[in-house]
């Protein structure tokens, strides 16, 4: 889908549904210090993308914030984007 785009910060990532997004155009970061630290110091907000490889709606909000347009406006508002697998994360999921 997006073979040419250079690696993320999922790339490493051992779940499914991290690794299947470290291609995107987005610089996801998985839950970590580093990602939180990165936002304060930068003043940035954070945009949290919750999922499972095997979930038909996460496909959907990909494709919708991917190919939808949507890609620019992402960009434009959030500069600090986490991607947390919900399987590997319940607390998260649950808190937000």
């Amino acid at each position: 889908m997006f073979s040419t785009v250079k690696a993320n910060n999922l790339i490493n990532e051992k779940y499914p549904y991290l690794l299947q997004h470290a291609h995107n155009p987005i610089n996801w970061y998985a839950w970590s210090d580093e990602a939180f630290l990165k936002a304060k110091e930068e003043d940035k907000p954070i945009f949290l993308s919750i999922g499972c490889s095997t979930c038909h709606w996460c496909y959907v909000k990909n494709c919708i914030i991917l190919k939808g347009g949507y890609l620019y406006m992402f960009r434009a508002l959030f500069n600090i984007y986490y991607k947390v697998h919900i399987q590997s994360s319940m607390c998260i999921f649950c808190m937000y």
